[in-house]
């Protein structure tokens, strides 16, 4: 359903990025599958809902999300040190498979990414926000797999340019210095809060900020965080 989805909406949309988001379902109760207190930016705080994570086809004249995954908080997960016996016990109500289990939003993204792709859909730009780009792993991942992106961050990200091999860059925050490729949002994002983590950035239209403020070949110059391998190219 979903690949047949995504095929319509690539012929309608005709897109130019990958949106890459979540968002929260609030709820009164705790008999949803994966309800539990976290963030959502849905109500801006930390409240009882469950989150869903989302890939959208995006141009500047529409989006259609066409792939979709429920996070699973560790509350969720047996595995878990942080299992909660009452939410385990309600796995089985939920038809919460056995082998399924808590996964990072970052990875649920590029695990998304990676079976849009299977079904011939390639688009050359990711975007996210902070709380997909301040995971080095996702960048990491996003440009492994032969794509740029524009992403957030937080101000307290330190970031560092992509040099050649064997060059001293000392790295900076990003409240002093920004890098095109992973923070060309920030500059003239708004800010909304966060919650504990500070606060993300976000923009009236991702799609026209990830084409236009790419450079003047139409990618984006590359940057890193910080806190990622030290052989990264």
């Amino acid at each position: 359903m979903r690949a047949r989805l995504a095929w319509t909406m690539e012929t309608a949309v005709r897109p130019t990025v990958l949106i890459f988001d979540d968002t929260g379902f609030l709820k009164d109760g705790k008999a949803s599958a994966c309800v539990a207190q976290q963030y959502t930016g849905a109500a801006g705080k930390v409240t009882n809902c469950q989150v869903g994570v989302s890939l959208h086809l995006a141009a500047d004249h529409a989006s259609a999300a066409v792939n979709w995954r429920l996070f699973q908080p560790e509350a969720w997960d047996p595995a878990s040190p942080k299992a909660d016996p009452d939410q385990v016990a309600r796995r089985a109500a939920c038809q919460i498979p056995d082998d399924v289990g808590h996964v990072e939003k970052w990875q649920l993204a590029l695990d998304m990414l990676d079976e849009t792709r299977s079904w011939g859909i390639e688009v050359p730009v990711a975007v996210a926000d902070a709380g997909y780009g301040d995971a080095a792993a996702f960048q990491h991942g996003v440009q492994a797999r032969g794509m740029h992106y524009v992403v957030g961050i937080v101000r307290s990200t330190v970031s560092s340019s992509a040099t050649p091999p064997g060059s001293a860059v000392a790295p900076r925050t990003c409240s002093s210095w920004v890098g095109s490729a992973s923070m060309a949002m920030v500059s003239p994002a708004r800010r909304r809060p966060r919650g504990p983590g500070g606060p993300t950035w976000s923009t009236p239209s991702r799609a026209r900020r990830a084409r236009h403020r790419a450079g003047a070949n139409g990618r984006p110059s590359r940057s890193r965080v910080a806190d990622g391998p030290d052989d990264d190219p």
